[in-house]
């Protein structure tokens, strides 16, 4: 995936300093993914290809065209293909546009329709058409902020547990943990909850985002040289001269059932 990274990068006519900052890591961290000495992140990939508007495939395994064609140009594409008509065209431009739980709606309704019209005989149907994902329930360690949240103990932040959608980063996801403030925006929001596995100080390299306590505080943050970063460059660096203590990497957000 590296040599793929450097070629769109070089597409780009970027720099490493100026394509590491479209993707808000550190120009160390990229120098690694490029060289194949650390292969990035799902947040990482997910943030390349919404940035620059690269195929996830293509990013991945080098299949297909690097960047994503413009979807009104993909609608009508599918539409050509499918031989829709006016009325399905649009539907598919409207769904597209829809958030999470709109689009969640209307799944679950065209499942029930599905699951009739089989049960009337209709035609086989794939079994994950019908029956969704089943969630995924992790250990909740709360809402902390992103400027830091004081604690006495780690077991402070427990509060239960939380259903979320079994997705690959869930299944490897050890706890959840929620954000609040604008600190680490726009790649985590307030509201957002961070899918964390567990992870040992020395396992993180800097320009990596993790879950950090220093003093009584606790912290999503990116790790940099001495310090922990923010995104939001509104917030300067928190000098950690006595070290920081890694609580977990933060893998990906989670969506919450």
């Amino acid at each position: 995936m590296g040599d793929r990274i450097r070629e769109l990068r070089k597409t780009l006519g970027l720099t490493q300093q100026e394509f590491s900052t479209r993707i808000h890591i550190s120009q160390s961290a990229l120098a690694n993914y490029e060289s194949g000495a650390r292969q990035p992140l799902d947040a990482v990939i997910g943030a390349i290809t919404r940035e620059f508007n690269v195929s996830e495939d293509w990013l991945r395994t080098g299949s297909g065209k690097m960047f994503i064609p413009n979807k009104d140009d993909l609608i009508e594409a599918a539409a050509q293909r499918h031989h829709l008509d006016t009325f399905s065209t649009e539907f598919v431009r409207q769904f597209m546009e829809l958030g999470y739980e709109e689009r969640k709606t209307i799944r679950l309704f065209l499942q029930k329709v599905v699951a009739a019209a089989e049960a009337k005989g209709a035609g086989e149907v794939p079994a994950d058409v019908i029956r969704p994902t089943p969630p995924r329930v992790l250990i909740y360690l709360g809402k902390i902020a992103a400027a830091g949240t004081a604690i006495d103990s780690f077991d402070m932040l427990l509060n239960g547990t939380m259903t979320v959608e079994d997705t690959e980063e869930a299944q490897r996801a050890d706890y959840a943990i929620g954000v609040s403030g604008d600190s680490m925006a726009p790649m985590y929001e307030d509201g957002d909850v961070l899918l964390v596995e567990k992870a040992e100080d020395h396992e993180l390299e800097v320009g990596e985002i993790g879950i950090f306590q220093h003093e009584n505080t606790v912290y999503v943050k990116r790790l940099g040289v001495g310090c922990l970063e923010s995104i939001n460059a509104h917030y300067g660096p928190i000098a950690a001269p006595g070290g920081v203590r890694c609580l977990g990497r933060v893998i990906g957000k989670a969506v919450v059932r």
